[in-house]
């Protein structure tokens, strides 16, 4: 069962409530629910953001230590063997 919904007055600009007015209607459903739908995918997008950055710092450093590695093969190759 879902949480009972909770009221929130928000003043919206005239030119976005038009927009949200006329997306809803397109969309055939309430400007609440169009509301809402955007707030929770913008959320959700947010969060993936987050993962996504914290991916990537990880990837980068790996990427670092294998630049090092090669980087030290190459000069290992380039000594002469005895």
């Amino acid at each position: 069962m879902c949480a009972p919904a909770q009221k929130f007055i928000v003043r919206l600009p005239g030119e976005l409530h038009t927009q949200v007015k006329r997306i809803a209607k397109q969309e055939n459903r309430s400007m609440n629910h169009e509301i809402v739908d955007r707030l929770e995918k913008s959320l959700v997008a947010s969060d993936a953001r987050g993962h996504d950055e914290k991916l990537i710092t990880i990837l980068l450093g790996k990427i670092e230590s294998l630049e090092q590695q090669i980087e030290s093969l190459q000069m290992n190759s380039d000594q002469p063997t005895s």
